[in-house]
């Protein structure tokens, strides 16, 4: 403490002896001080217009810290010194001494003489959320990913928050010289509202922190398709992307809209095509492996799971019932059936914003080798998806058969605070039929109740779902990748939302994935929205 008085001490005295120096000068010319005399801006803050969950409550500028704007005078430098250590202190010290005002970051608010403390806004909070959905921004405040990109024209702000000083020709503060505060378009208000539902959106990023280490949750509504909530794990700091430049875990990839292989969730869609073409009851006794061609196809169960029908094959996830069905079905069936879900297509979630496309098989392959189609009929193969169209497959499937393209997007807000360019509810697609879309969210509700889904069953409502464990063909110090999923609907009945869980290199569906989807949902029993 002692040495940063004598610090201030000796700078105190410097900038008295510039500052005399400056008004003899001014003295002895004051015609051309006069005729010279200007302003000197010091920017404050560069603000970005807001972006709100659906409820209009922010998700960036939620904090608000403090800027404090120092003139050259004995109490801007008395204030430097009090606010920051020496090591920071010096520089700004040193530029006060010279004449100019300097601006610099404080936990509280400071004023005096010469010196203006202004409230400004962080624009990440220090427990940000959504921050793959939000994105974030580079030195020069310009947006780099996700909505602060997309939206980056209605976000920026063109004219920064600053102070103004009288100043001489040389640019220095004059002596007593007031400040003026200059806020000319630094409006926090207007902006972007999202469908994200901010208390949807945490219960969903404590459940997938809690569980995952990488991997990706979203959650649909299922009477809209809107995104309520979409987590990524790892996440970054948008206040510190340097720390996350080099990691390599690739914490900067969306992986709810990123495709990975599939496996048994895709079950789903063979199912919906089979059910689609009449074919309801169709019994196949499992004897644990089936031969396609010259391939053997083993199931999930040594010795098998017996005589089963579709339900109880949805239910114990059964292989190479799948693998009999797909015959039954056709390649052109299954596929047309995936292509009226959306997989293999890019979902454009708002402007500028689009998920992978993940890839189909080609179909005359399908067409042409038994193996291939064996493969696809059980999720593997040549089939890449993204959680997001896994989650839209699952929101058809709750919402009695209709499509809802999935979307990000509210409304725009305008700087009075009210929306303005609602985005107008989409029309549906009609997928497959409402009774067998029902069968189907009867078969996902007994894989919860009594098939490989059951540590997904939350304590109250009930839940409807499929595992998976999807093959990925890697190994990792030895041991196979796979990439472990669970897909439901909640409540078991009447469903609300489609939620699907994906746990990279996870050890399956059951042990993975289901039990993030149970932390969900129980955050979601008895939720109503309010976004509080």
């Amino acid at each position: 403490m002692r040495k940063r008085l004598v610090l201030v001490f000796v700078l105190v005295i410097s900038l008295f002896f510039t500052a005399t120096l400056r008004v003899f000068a001014l003295v002895t010319d004051t015609e051309t001080v006069a005729e010279s005399k200007g302003s000197y801006s010091v920017e404050v803050s560069r603000l970005r217009g807001n972006i709100y969950d659906c409820y209009g409550n922010p998700l960036t500028n939620r904090e608000q810290t403090w800027k404090t704007v120092c003139a050259p005078t004995p109490q801007g430098v008395v204030a430097v010194g009090d606010a920051l250590s020496p090591s920071d202190a010096q520089p700004l010290l040193r530029q006060l001494a010279e004449g100019f005002p300097v601006c610099f970051s404080t936990p509280c608010e400071m004023n005096g003489d010469g010196v203006l403390s202004l409230p400004v806004y962080k624009r990440y909070s220090a427990n940000p959320s959504a921050v793959h959905i939000i994105g974030y921004c580079d030195g020069e405040y310009t947006g780099v990913s996700g909505i602060e990109k997309a939206f980056d024209g209605l976000l920026r702000r063109e004219t920064p928050l600053k102070v103004s000083f009288a100043c001489d020709a040389q640019n220095r503060v004059l002596a007593g010289a007031s400040l003026q505060v200059r806020d000319e378009e630094y409006d926090p208000v207007a902006g972007v509202r999202l469908t994200i539902d901010r208390s949807i959106q945490q219960i969903c990023e404590a459940a997938g922190r809690k569980y995952l280490k990488t991997g990706a949750i979203v959650v649909l509504e299922v009477e809209t398709g809107k995104i309520r909530a979409c987590v990524s794990l790892p996440e970054f700091d948008p206040e510190d992307i340097a720390a996350s430049l080099d990691a390599s875990d690739s914490p900067f990839i969306n992986r709810a809209f990123t495709s990975y292989d599939t496996g048994s969730v895709f079950k789903l869609c063979v199912a919906a095509a089979a059910l689609e073409q009449g074919i309801t009851s169709e019994i196949y006794h499992c004897s644990g492996s089936t031969k396609v061609g010259d391939q053997t196809f083993g199931c999930s169960v040594d010795g098998g799971h017996g005589t089963v029908d579709l339900k109880s094959a949805i239910a114990k996830s059964c292989n190479t019932y799948f693998i009999h069905l797909g015959q039954k079905v056709g390649a052109k069936g299954i596929y047309d059936m995936a292509r009226r879900f959306g997989f293999g297509t890019a979902q454009e979630v708002c402007t500028g914003i689009k998920s992978d496309a993940g890839s189909l098989p080609d179909v005359k392959a399908l067409q042409t080798l038994p193996a291939a189609l064996a493969n696809f009929s059980f999720g593997q193969g040549d089939l890449l998806t993204t959680p997001l169209q896994i989650a839209s497959m699952i929101q058809t499937i709750a919402a009695d058969g209709s499509y809802y393209p999935p979307v990000l997007v509210e409304s725009l807000v305008g700087r009075d605070g009210l929306p303005y360019d609602e985005i107008l509810p989409s029309v549906p697609t009609k997928v497959m039929s409402e009774k067998n879309a029902q069968f189907l969210q009867e078969c996902m509700r007994e894989v919860v109740k009594s098939g490989t889904g059951m540590s997904a069953m939350p304590e109250t409502g009930g839940a409807g779902g499929k595992t998976a464990t999807a093959e990925t063909g890697w190994t990792r110090n030895g041991k196979k990748v796979n990439h472990a999923w669970f897909a439901g609907f909640y409540p078991g009945e009447n469903p609300e939302y489609a939620i699907v869980v994906l746990a990279e290199n996870g050890v399956s569906g059951s042990q993975s994935a289901a039990p993030v989807f149970k932390e969900i949902a129980n955050g979601l029993a008895g939720y109503v929205g309010t976004g509080k």
